[in-house]
């Protein structure tokens, strides 16, 4: 009776272990549908729904286009931007004059007009870029089309490597469990 208690364990054991390696091989594979009953693994079969679902969460709760240009706008060198626009100006101006022409006041005028004005036209420039870009750049889209372009095995190596722990503890789970069902079937199918 004992040996056939223990065997109708272990062979509960393995069949709950196997249905949950199968299971978790079916997230990923096969890659493309089969001929035969059109099996498809999850993540492959959904992969645009799920790169749809990703990129509005990542665009809608985690980057978001404007705090990223604040934190360029406020992390900028705005002097060195100021004195850079100014150079730019001044060799622009100098090129075109004619030689006659003293280069220092073209460029102290500029200078001068970059140190008076040159906060306010960066503040307006940066409001000009904040605003077509929060138009313009699309981060759900962006991570949706890096999603879609993503190698599906290196995908499933990454996704792997990360929960590896976790997905070896579902598969000894399903042993556990299936041991547990396996000898309280012996016991039930033993008892009558």
């Amino acid at each position: 009776m004992w040996s056939k208690l223990i065997i109708l364990g272990l062979v509960g054991a393995l069949i709950g272990y196997s249905t949950n390696v199968i299971a978790i091989k079916l997230l990923f594979r096969p890659l493309e549908p089969t001929k035969l009953f059109n099996i498809q693994g999850l993540i492959p079969k959904r992969k645009p729904e799920i790169a749809v679902s990703i990129g509005e969460i990542v665009a809608n709760e985690l980057i978001k286009v404007e705090e990223l240009m604040d934190i360029f706008i406020e992390r900028m060198d705005k002097e060195k931007f100021k004195y850079e626009i100014g150079d730019k100006i001044s060799s622009a101006i100098v090129d075109k004059l004619p030689p006659f022409i003293p280069a220092t006041i073209v460029t102290t005028y500029v200078d001068q007009f970059i140190n008076e004005k040159g906060d306010e036209f960066i503040n307006e420039i940066s409001e000009r870029i904040l605003h077509e870009a929060s138009t313009n750049v699309k981060v759900d889209q962006i991570v949706e089309d890096k999603i879609m372009d993503f190698d599906l095995i290196k995908l499933e190596e990454i996704i792997l490597k990360i929960v590896h722990k976790e997905l070896r503890h579902i598969e000894l789970l399903g042993g556990v469990l299936g041991l547990i069902i396996g000898l309280v079937q012996g016991v039930i199918v033993l008892s009558i």
